[in-house]
């Protein structure tokens, strides 16, 4: 590893070529506490030794650098406090070097290949080619640039710290989306949105405790997500009622019922729109209802509509040494005649373990978003849905507790068949992902189609041409061939080998389709299951994408061809 004095010496000054001058990083912090807007690079300062022990944060005044043995990469990242910058006027990167750039509010960089936008936080860059991105406008936005393998492995834990740091209501782009897909496709059930929950733990009485406001103006009881039969509960709601008439049920005046055995059958109905409903598990709830009731009922100004809020208050008073979590807002589609009940909501804790999620217990059905196998279905009854997530028709702690499910979509089922809701949404979520990929060339176009659809391919842009190792064997590289009159015969000075599978990306049923090797697939191109110069060499593909496969690419051209003839 070279020293840090090399490495200071061969990073960025951030300069304009212009030779404008760089107001001091203190001065950008000035205007930034003034703005009250946390910045990337300030907070990189005191995120990376607290995840990475150990490692210290050299300060060069404009800028900052980090050694991160742990995952094999060196950080140097600065704050770009200027009016107009472009990225290529940020020296110290070159063709190829791995960087990360906070997202732009003004721009959407998403139509160039090869930059990897997480909503929220920013672009990924495994490359830079400046001739794409070197006039991207980053004045106001904080840069960093990486040496090592790592930097891959850095920004994805990175990027979920900083998400949740800086928009502790994250919701994520699948949680989002199934607002709209489940009103859309299943416009006869009942949508219910709720008020995210907390949670914490309180070892001096030996119980858990979880709480959120209802939203909803009118809601059963019975619809709250998590609510067990016999469990112990706390509604908080002020003014007497003829709950009271249910004798196990014990009225605290002018603050709410507790309830220590919840019965479906008697109670499900009470209407708690718009209350606070504290779920208990543990034997000893009564000591803590008492003491927490006794303080409310003395709080001025109390309200209904902002208990429990009053409550997160009030456990980081009483019992400073317990953390909170919140697990963000979360939603329900309920479907009257197969009795299911599809909840869901991101998790909002940037790191947190599937055992931790509210109202989840043993034999559950369940789905986690997660595009990226993380070797969960070498477990009995967790299924892999490539580029989705995985679906899991009953829940076991033992071996599924440990899920690392921090800032994705879980959806929960509740009574009725799953499956087939599972199945559908997966569908539709992948054709979304392609429908959601820009109005590119096919060029760019199938750079950005292949990760949808096989979220481990690794992709490569070679610059001339590109690639995508897809998995099970199968490669592609493709690239334009734009010179007039070129011919197959040419491609064979580019790989092109004889019985090779190519795709050309070609409009229009033309002679080719009549070669028994050949199948056409509309407004799309010509797959040759294998090429052969003597009767295909003087064909002409001026200004076609021609795409060579090593290994067997199977139903691949199939469902590409199919998105591509839909899309464009």
């Amino acid at each position: 590893m070279k020293s840090t004095q090399t490495m200071k010496a061969n990073f960025f000054v951030i300069l304009l070529t212009s030779l404008i001058v760089i107001a001091p990083l203190k001065h950008s912090q000035a205007e930034i506490q003034q703005k009250d807007k946390l910045i990337l690079a300030d907070w990189l300062r005191d995120y990376i030794p607290s995840q990475y022990p150990g490692v210290e944060i050299i300060d060069n005044k404009d800028w900052y650098q980090a050694v991160i043995p742990a995952v094999d990469v060196t950080i140097s990242w600065a704050f770009l406090p200027q009016e107009q910058l472009k990225l290529k006027g940020v020296t110290g990167h070159y063709e190829g070097k791995a960087l990360y750039v906070s997202e732009s509010i003004n721009d959407n960089w998403t139509t160039i290949p090869t930059m990897e936008l997480t909503e929220g936080a920013g672009y990924f860059i495994p490359g830079y080619t400046e001739a794409s991105m070197g006039d991207l406008e980053v004045a106001k936005l904080s840069v960093l640039q990486f040496r090592g393998t790592g930097a891959r492995k850095f920004v994805e834990r990175m990027q979920k710290d900083w998400l949740f740091e800086n928009t502790p209501e994250y919701e994520s782009s699948m949680t989002r989306w199934l607002k709209d897909y489940t009103k859309s496709e299943f416009p006869q059930n009942d949508f219910l949105q709720h008020h995210g929950w907390y949670h914490v733990e309180i070892p001096e009485y030996d119980i858990k405790l979880s709480w959120g406001q209802m939203l909803q103006d009118h809601m059963d009881l019975g619809v709250s997500e998590g609510l067990n039969e016999n469990q112990t509960i706390f509604i908080a709601k002020e003014d007497k009622t003829d709950w009271v008439k249910n004798t196990s049920i014990q009225y605290y005046e002018g603050v709410g019922y507790y309830v220590p055995n919840y019965k479906s059958a008697s109670m499900g109905k009470f209407d708690v729109g718009r209350l606070a409903v504290i779920h208990f598990n543990g034997a000893n709830t009564r000591p803590f209802v008492e003491k927490m009731q006794e303080v409310y009922s003395k709080t001025p100004d109390k309200s209904e509509l902002n208990f429990a809020l009053w409550l997160v208050d009030y456990v980081k008073a009483k019992h400073p040494n317990n953390p909170i979590t919140y697990h963000g807002a979360w939603y329900q589609s309920v479907f009257p005649n197969d009795e299911l009940t599809v909840t869901w909501g991101s998790m909002s804790n940037s790191q947190m373990e599937l055992k931790e999620l509210h109202g989840l217990f043993k034999g559950k059905s369940i789905f986690i978003e997660q595009p990226k196998s993380q070797g969960w279905e070498s477990i009995p009854n967790v299924n892999f849905i490539s580029g989705v997530g995985y679906s899991i028709p009953s829940y076991d702690e033992a071996t599924m507790g440990h899920f690392e499910v921090g800032l994705v979509a879980v959806i929960q089922y509740s009574g009725g068949k799953s499956d087939d809701f599972t199945k559908k949404m997966a569908e539709a979520w992948r054709a979304k992902k392609v429908a959601d990929i820009p109005n590119l060339p096919f060029r760019q176009w199938l750079y950005e189609y292949i990760p949808t659809q096989y979220a481990s391919a690794k992709m490569i842009d070679h610059k001339y041409w590109l690639q995508g190792h897809i998995g099970g064997g199968l490669v592609a590289s493709w690239a334009l061939f734009d010179q007039e009159n070129v011919t197959l015969k040419d491609i064979e000075d580019h790989n092109l080998t004889e019985g090779k599978t190519i795709f050309i990306e070609k409009r229009g049923k033309n002679e080719w389709a009549k070669n028994p090797e050949v199948t056409y697939y509309d407004n799309a191109g010509y797959l040759i299951s294998g090429y052969n110069s003597a009767t295909m060499s003087s064909w002409n593909v001026q200004d076609c994408n021609i795409i060579q496969f090593d290994g067997e690419p199977g139903k691949f051209t199939a469902q590409m061809a199919k998105a591509w003839g839909k899309t464009h």
